[in-house]
């Protein structure tokens, strides 16, 4: 899907980090906590 040497960023309150490890790489992964039950979940893909 991602040309090479590109980057894709996905953000997602759900921890899909799994998922996207078998299609993609995972360069980073991040988490921010918005409020008591809301953590947003940031991967950069390549």
């Amino acid at each position: 899907i991602l040309r090479p040497g590109r980057r894709a960023v996905i953000v997602t309150h759900r921890d899909i980090t799994d998922i996207a490890a078998r299609h993609f790489t995972v360069l980073q992964a991040h988490e921010q906590r918005v409020h008591k039950s809301l953590t947003r979940r940031i991967l950069v893909l390549s």
